[in-house]
């Protein structure tokens, strides 16, 4: 096992030789609740769940195109890697996190991108069509997420172009400001 910007990776070739554990390992349902600046100063985490509020959605968010060789970002017709490229359609978020201690780029797959949005790619190409705009469903998903707390759970790395977390889940805090505030001015207490 190795480590990646702080996420354990597990590489296996032909030469790897695997082995049934003859104990059952249960993962933890839950993940470990953190604050966005301690996590980040850990240097990254495989399984972390985050809470803060969505203060920007990133250029690059909404309808974006992949190449179809290696799944990048295309922009203008060119990926970084393959040159000029016929891109495959897709949805993708990123999203800043902030929750006072510090910020994270939250990074949205597709499907978690379509619940946010409320329709999937070929609805979104539906709504780029009709108003002749691409940017028409970052500003959609804009709309619904900024100004609003989220908690966000997946692996987070760390380098030199910052903090960014895969999502595995992205939901609407439930969090009651009443209690967290009473949690607070308990911790400052002791």
């Amino acid at each position: 096992v190795r480590e990646y910007r702080g996420v354990p990776q597990v590489n296996i070739t032909e030469f790897s030789t695997v082995r049934r554990l003859e104990r059952e390992i249960t993962a933890p349902a839950t993940a470990p609740r953190m604050g966005v600046g301690e996590a980040v100063d850990s240097g990254g985490l495989f399984d972390v769940a985050l809470v803060g509020n969505v203060i920007e959605v990133r250029d690059g968010s909404g309808l974006i195109e992949r190449c179809p060789e290696c799944g990048r970002v295309v922009q203008n017709g060119q990926c970084r890697a393959h040159g000029d490229v016929e891109g495959e359609d897709d949805l993708r978020v990123k999203a800043i996190l902030d929750d006072g201690t510090g910020t994270v780029t939250v990074v949205l797959d597709t499907d978690l991108t379509a619940e946010v949005y409320g329709g999937g790619v070929e609805d979104a190409k539906a709504a780029a069509r009709d108003a002749m705009d691409k940017e028409v469903v970052a500003d959609e998903i804009r709309d619904r997420i900024v100004g609003r707390e989220y908690r966000v759970r997946g692996s987070l790395s760390v380098d030199e172009y910052g903090a960014n977390l895969d999502a595995d889940e992205f939901a609407e805090s439930a969090d009651d400001p009443a209690d967290r505030a009473s949690e607070l001015l308990a911790g400052v207490a002791r």
